[in-house]
């Protein structure tokens, strides 16, 4: 009997795809679907050869997992999704578990005490080493966004030793859902986070947007690396029991290693309006500075003041908008809810150090520029004011596709007589591909971008800000494409009077060249 993580091929290798039946069922994770579950499981496990004390060991690891989905999974809520899928090939049958709750975490595997194979020697809260000891290799899988799996393997011969279960016996008493009252937060410390806590901070991103963040976010494994590869520096608030009820961390982009972005910022419920994620922040602003980048940015949600809030008290300032920047599925939870639309951004900047900034501004946008620049406290000037560096002879132009949340993002590191030609490329590509949202970065640091941003406007580009240091270092103008039917301007809500201001602003632009 084997269990592993998902880094792990399982055993024994596939067999030809022709031998290979599946057939799956899509059932409300509810007790009372329970029992039509395990009659599907007694009628299919004799046809494949199982005896009978085989089969209650099935059956009691089916019924373990399915409460496991409803109380651990979804924390007690009755009603939502769960498929079994069997999978039968000449030597195995195994039972996978899909469904969207919290992420598991695959730590505790390690810890699962082994039961005794003796009736009834089976201590409170053993549910996975009961399942454990029923099936011959076990596996959890997280999926991202896509949830995770358990997958329960059970080899087609005749078990060696006692059986689990003997024919007949009772099954275990359901798990019943805790009827107490929420206990008061518990006492915490903020404190850089370990690789082996990637789990409490997939489940922590769980309890606050639900399975609608980033991908990776929900891969325990994928966090682990990249805090160990020193690509992620994560914060947290730390309960006694160990649980991370706040977070936010450090990243440093490749593209732009003169500045960091806070971001990963999660918060559980219960610890709200509490000043975990005030303290969070303060140790994460501070090692930013510590370590000496030029700036720091956060991106706030647009669908509520809140993380808003916190990036205005600790000094940052928005210098762009990125509408639609998120997922249509994005779940506030029980703070706002589902938004039933593209989320939006209201990205904010923080000057750790004040450097003078040479830019090429576009007329068109000059005075709006200008402005966002003296709300974040950068001085600028114009770009014949710095030596002048021999410009590149060619366009740079690097694309980036997010498949998850169907963004094309579109960086034009410098301007040349080729530049519209790459770009128009690039976006009737993308528009074939039906992309619901395109970003044009320009480097302001470049050449005359009049030309271009005129370019960008006739195919229905409007204005969305700037980013210091946004585009390898250089001062980045950004440009955004809607590609969708309807948006709410309304949804967006707008904590700070420049922030307003910028918003205002956009919509005007968009109005003046679409209309509406």
């Amino acid at each position: 009997m084997t269990v592993q993580s998902n880094d792990v091929k399982p055993e024994p290798s596939p067999p030809d795809h022709r031998d290979v039946t599946t057939c799956s069922i899509w059932l409300p994770a509810d007790r009372i679907y329970l029992p039509p579950a395990k009659a599907f499981l007694s009628t299919l496990a004799p046809a494949l050869g199982f005896s009978q004390p085989e089969i209650s060991d099935l059956e009691m690891a089916l019924e373990e997992a399915f409460l496991n989905v409803i109380e651990h999974g979804y924390g007690g809520s009755a009603g939502e999704p769960l498929s079994i899928t069997f999978t039968i090939t000449p030597t195995d049958l195994t039972i996978t578990f899909r469904e969207k709750g919290i992420p598991f975490d695959l730590g505790r595997l390690a810890h699962c005490p082994q039961p005794s194979m003796e009736a009834d020697c089976f201590p409170p809260g053993l549910g996975l080493s009961r399942i454990q000891s029923a099936v011959d290799h076990m596996e959890f899988v997280h999926l991202g966004r896509a949830g995770k799996e358990l997958r329960l393997v059970k080899r087609r011969h005749p078990a060696t030793g006692d059986s689990l279960l003997v024919p007949g016996a009772a099954s275990p008493d359901p798990v019943k859902p805790d009827d107490k009252p929420p206990t008061p937060p518990l006492p915490y410390v903020v404190r850089v986070l370990a690789p082996d806590e990637a789990a409490e901070i997939s489940r922590l991103a769980w309890r606050t947007y639900g399975l609608t963040h980033a991908d990776f976010v929900y891969q325990p494994e994928r966090l682990a690396g990249m805090i160990s590869e020193g690509r992620l520096t994560s914060f947290g608030a730390v309960t006694s029991s160990g649980e991370v009820v706040g977070h936010v961390a450090l990243e440093v982009s490749p593209n732009s290693p003169a500045v960091v972005l806070l971001g990963l910022g999660f918060i559980h419920p219960q610890y709200r309006r509490s000043g975990v994620f005030r303290a969070i922040n303060e140790r994460t602003v501070a090692q930013a500075g510590r370590l000496g980048f030029m700036g720091a940015y956060l991106y706030a949600t647009a669908g509520h003041p809140y993380s808003q809030k916190v990036a205005l008290n600790f000094g940052f300032t928005p210098c762009c908008i990125m509408l639609g920047s998120r997922a249509p599925d994005t779940d506030f939870k029980d703070l706002i809810g589902p938004l039933n639309q593209r989320e939006s951004v209201i990205t904010h900047y923080l000057a750790l150090k004040p450097q003078k900034r040479y830019i090429s501004m576009p007329s068109r946008h000059a005075a709006m520029i200008g402005r966002i620049y003296d709300w974040i406290g950068l001085p600028v000037a114009a770009k014949s004011e710095e030596p002048v560096a021999c410009p590149l002879p060619e366009t740079f132009l690097k694309t980036t596709f997010d498949k998850a949340f169907n963004i094309l993002i579109i960086q034009v590191m410098s301007i040349c007589a080729e530049a519209e030609l790459h770009l128009r490329s690039a976006i009737r590509k993308a528009l074939q591909k039906k992309v619901d949202i395109i970003y044009v970065l320009l480097n302001l640091e470049d050449a005359d971008l009049n030309d271009t941003v005129d370019f960008l406007e006739s195919q229905g580009f409007f204005f969305a800000g700037i980013q210091p240091y946004g585009i390898m270092n250089n001062d980045a103008l950004i440009m955004q494409y809607l590609n969708l039917e309807n948006f709410n301007w309304d949804k967006i809500k707008v904590a700070s009077p420049v922030g307003q201001e910028l918003f205002e602003y956009i919509k005007n632009e968009k109005k003046r060249l679409h209309g509406e």
